[in-house]
Order: C-alpha cells, then sequence, then structure tokens
C-alpha cells in the first residue's frame, strides 16, 4: 500500500522485565526499554491488592516482577466470536479488580473480546460474594 513500516525498538511504557517477552516473541530481540524505565515504581493500592489476593501481605517480594499461576487454568474458546478465554483467570482478575477497587485503585486490561465481564455468564460480583473473595 506504499504506507512506511516503523518497527519499534525502544519502549517507555512499562518495566523492562515485561519487555522480554514481546522482544523475543514479536522484536526479534531488537526492542529496549528505555533508563527511564527502571524508575517505574508499582502503584502501592494494586500492591496491597496484590498482596490481598495472593494472601502474602507480609511478603517482601517485588510484586512488580511477579507472574501468576492460576490453578486449574484451562484455555477454551468460545463457539460463537471464536474468542480464547479463560475462567480461572477471569475470576482472579475479578477478585483482584475488587480488592484494588477496596483498596483505591484500579489497574486490570483485557485484550481479547471473551475476557471482558459479562461476554460469558459470571456470577453479579458484590463484596460479600465468598465465590468472588478470597
Amino acid at each position: 500500500m506504499g504506507h512506511p513500516v516503523l518497527k519499534l525498538t525502544e519502549q517507555f511504557r512499562y518495566r523492562s522485565v515485561f519487555a522480554a517477552w514481546p522482544n523475543v516473541r514479536t522484536y526479534d530481540g531488537l526492542l529496549k526499554s528505555h533508563p527511564s524505565t527502571q524508575t517505574i515504581v508499582v502503584n502501592s493500592q494494586f500492591t496491597n491488592a496484590l498482596k490481598e489476593v495472593l494472601c502474602v501481605e507480609n511478603a517482601t517480594l517485588d510484586l512488580g516482577n511477579i507472574v501468576v499461576s492460576v490453578e486449574g487454568s484451562l484455555c477454551e474458546v468460545d463457539e460463537a466470536s471464536k474468542s480464547r478465554y479463560n475462567d480461572p483467570h477471569r475470576l482472579f482478575i475479578l477478585q483482584l479488580l475488587l480488592a484494588n477497587v477496596r483498596h483505591g485503585g484500579i489497574e486490570v486490561v483485557t485484550l481479547q473480546s471473551s475476557q471482558h465481564y459479562g461476554h460469558h455468564t459470571l456470577p453479579s460480583p458484590s463484596y460479600e460474594d465468598p465465590a468472588i473473595l478470597i
């Protein structure tokens, strides 16, 4: 089509630990993190919410460098949209979202249409619902 193609080689948006996967997967090792990304601090409300959901309130972990493996995870495909989803992950994200609201911050991102709350029938979350809260 004649449009110029530019490849991102430096990112400024997130901690460099999160650049490793797309760097290998998409950028053939060309993606570098700007030095300013080394000073990015994880939002304290999000850290407190994550500690609550993971039941590690007294942990001294850097929760800005953590990958969570959710027990019972299974990738399923929505027949109508062919979008992939994972109910245990969605429930974990709902727990994290509610904890984050309680701690005063919101930091949830989802990319797939089937991962949006309400696409599949899930119980309406409430602070008293023991199925949602840990």
